[in-house]
């Protein structure tokens, strides 16, 4: 499958205006800390775009089944397309958005950036930032709450992964019975004013610590020009 980083495809925008995406290992399995001595064999992979972070984890859970969520319509065919190229069904793609309600709702989309897109509007800082996102277009999509999802089998270990661009918040609340048969938690938190509304860092670590999860460290994280940190990607596990 390669070893596509998963966030490649956001890297370059930031480093063009002189924000720096790293990550604590350049071999993706230590990225992964303490995740890759567990036997993972569910993954939820929300916010998986056209599967980047999937197509990175199969290999490293590999008796794992993946659910991967993606509300875009070009992104999503993509990673729907990948999900039929592996072999004994491994990959469900799932053309919904997550949230704590089920119901329809306006997203705002990125055609020059997709993976930026989110259910928030972009702040004006975002804007500055990124010019990409200046192109914008709204589209309505399916939103349900993850436990919900009749189709999703949960078999220990769990691994759920949240990249919904400041909407994780709604994601967690959506999800918190599945979320307490869970092993651990991956979530992209916006450290900076990115989206209006956004899940700040201490609602995560809130919500999470109320199904059993507790703060970790980060998998990797972007920097300003100033080093002040703009988002990370923080794990969350459960303990014993």
């Amino acid at each position: 499958m390669g070893n596509v980083n998963w966030k490649d495809r956001l890297k370059w925008p930031f480093n063009r205006v002189g924000i720096d995406v790293v990550r604590m290992s350049r071999r993706y399995m230590y990225q992964l800390l303490e995740l890759r001595q567990l036997p993972i064999k569910t993954v939820i992979d929300v916010g998986a775009n056209t599967g980047q972070f999937a197509r990175n984890t199969i290999d490293v859970f590999p008796d794992a089944r993946l659910y991967c969520f993606e509300p875009q319509p070009e992104p999503f065919r993509q990673l729907e397309q990948w999900a039929r190229s592996v072999p004994a069904g491994r990959v469900q793609a799932l053309n919904l958005a997550l949230g704590d309600t089920d119901g329809q709702v306006e997203m705002h989309v990125f055609p020059r950036l997709d993976v930026a897109s989110s259910l928030l509007a972009p702040t004006p800082q975002l804007k500055n930032w990124l010019g990409a996102v200046r192109d914008e277009t709204r589209i309505l999509v399916p939103l349900r709450r993850l436990d919900t999802i009749p189709s999703i089998e949960l078999e220990p270990d769990v691994l759920v992964k949240l990249d919904a661009q400041g909407y994780d918040g709604q994601i967690i609340r959506g999800g918190r019975e599945t979320l307490r048969q869970s092993r651990a938690c991956l979530v992209e938190v916006e450290l900076d004013p990115m989206y209006e509304g956004q899940s700040s860092f201490l609602e995560i670590d809130n919500l999470l610590a109320e199904v059993g999860l507790t703060y970790r460290g980060n998998v990797g994280q972007a920097h300003a020009p100033d080093g002040h940190a703009i988002y990370v990607e923080a794990l969350f596990t459960r303990q014993g």
